[in-house]
């Protein structure tokens, strides 16, 4: 039972008992009998009140005077003035510590970001001069180069490119938690956003042997997102898919509206609960979207419906 309808009943009788001695005031004047029915309630009426409110006010002191020394320390007798002083004082300290907490880990996610952005942009200058040498060995050779050097060096290009990608990628993740990238979100058709990702992904899908098919209902209504910030989240999901598409592969992306999203469901095989999408599900984010995993392990992108305007 709640504290309030504790405090409620421990007052309703009394209620009854003010009304039974209005009665009693009228039917007690000289020449007038009490009835019984009237003064039998009345005096069960001040019995009850008595017997509640000594159990309510009993139960609301032990829990506040239980509360107060939560902490393992009594009000201070130059402190608070009682038990609910003292709650009060502990509740605002608890806040106080709570903001300042909360300041210093935002403080932290921005040094973080920042360190995380300077990292990946020094490591990327020097990745672009060891990529520079490489293009031009591969482009310009000075000598002979045999199939072993050349297959080697062109690993070694692939590895650069591969790792300046990802560095890229971490150094936009860092701008977006730092806040220093915006999203301009408005109105937009689903085929719309949808097919120029589409076209790119089914060559690099049919070059690895595998399909890509897409259902999309033509009633679907629009979607708010940013285009270009949509589209590179979902070419970050493909290009995940594809990466790991064997000959044979087959992946299907279909769509349907409910609970106030448009939900783009690209099923191209189990997703392990430990990969991630971070640089597309913060993409999603900045326009009100997210990426989430199906039960079978599909991925299902959600974007807002827009409003239609009055």
């Amino acid at each position: 039972m709640k504290v309030g309808q504790r405090l409620f009943l421990a007052v309703l009788p009394a209620v009854l008992g003010v009304l039974a001695m209005a009665g009693l005031a009228f039917w007690g004047q000289r020449g007038r009998e009490i009835p019984e029915w009237l003064l039998i309630p009345g005096i069960l009426a001040a019995v009850a009140s008595l017997a509640m409110a000594w159990r309510n006010t009993r139960y609301v002191a032990r829990r506040i005077e239980a509360l107060s020394r939560r902490r393992g320390a009594a009000p201070e007798r130059d402190g608070p003035a009682d038990e609910l002083d003292f709650i009060e004082r502990t509740i605002s300290e608890a806040e106080r510590r709570g903001e300042t907490r909360e300041r210093a880990a935002e403080a932290l996610v921005r040094e973080y970001a920042g360190l995380l952005a300077d990292a990946s942009a020094t490591v990327g200058r020097r990745l672009d001069e060891v990529r520079l040498p490489l293009h031009i060995l591969l482009s310009s050779p000075f000598g002979e180069l045999n199939e072993n050097q050349e297959e080697m060096i062109g690993a070694a290009r692939a590895s650069a490119d591969a790792a300046d990608q990802a560095l890229r990628q971490i150094g936009r993740v860092a701008d977006i938690d730092a806040g220093r990238v915006e999203s301009r979100p408005r109105r937009i058709r689903l085929p719309d956003l949808l097919d120029p990702v589409l076209a790119a992904a089914r060559p690099r899908l049919r070059h690895a042997g595998a399909t890509l098919e897409s259902d999309l209902p033509p009633m679907l209504p629009q979607v708010r997102a940013d285009p270009e910030q949509a589209r590179e989240a979902l070419a970050l999901v493909l290009d995940h898919l594809i990466a790991r598409a064997a000959p044979g592969h087959h992946v299907r992306v279909t769509a349907d509206a409910r609970d106030g999203s448009v939900h783009l469901r690209i099923d191209g095989g189990p997703v392990r609960p430990d990969e991630a999408f971070p640089l597309a599900q913060r993409l999603l984010q900045l326009q009100g979207g997210v990426i989430a995993r199906g039960a079978d392990g599909s991925l299902d992108v959600l974007l807002p419906i827009a409003i239609p305007s009055v």
